[in-house]
């Protein structure tokens, strides 16, 4: 839980920096853009409501796969965390910013682990490229993936 605290934290902060727009007049940056044209790549606060909403989801998916963990050998329960693990990583794949990105991965990546599908983490972990989060990892799960 703390974890995912600090991750909704910085998510807001990075929300507010890409909100902050310095008072300067058009200008153009090394690559000869101007910054409205640099801008433009941002997302809007629509869209960071959509995908933090996504991680919300991901989150009581994989909350709710881990009820399951203890009664693998039973084929329903099975085959439900399977599907719930499989849901949250389409709902994973629709987020489109890295950082968020990588903050839905975080909750499959340690439920995976959590169940011993060493192959299914590493995997994830992989697709992991903001190091924060890969640190965060880490001390939940070890280095054994890396």
């Amino acid at each position: 839980m703390e974890i995912f605290l600090i991750v909704v934290a910085m998510a807001v902060i990075i929300t507010a920096l890409l909100k902050f727009k310095p008072n300067t007049k058009s200008s153009e940056n090394s690559s000869g853009a101007t910054q409205e044209e640099s801008r433009s790549h941002e997302l809007s606060d629509e869209e960071h409501q959509r995908q933090a909403s996504l991680i919300e989801k991901v989150k009581l998916l994989c909350q709710m796969a881990e009820v399951h963990v203890d009664y693998l050998d039973e084929e329903y329960e099975f085959n439900t965390l399977r599907k719930r693990i499989e849901m949250a990583k389409e709902l994973a794949s629709q987020i489109d910013e890295e950082f968020y990105n990588n903050s839905a991965l975080y909750f499959i990546i340690i439920l995976t682990h959590k169940v011993g599908w060493k192959k299914d983490t590493k995997e994830l972990l992989d697709l992991i490229s903001v190091d924060l989060i890969k640190e965060k990892i880490t001390k939940v799960i070890g280095d054994e993936y890396t």
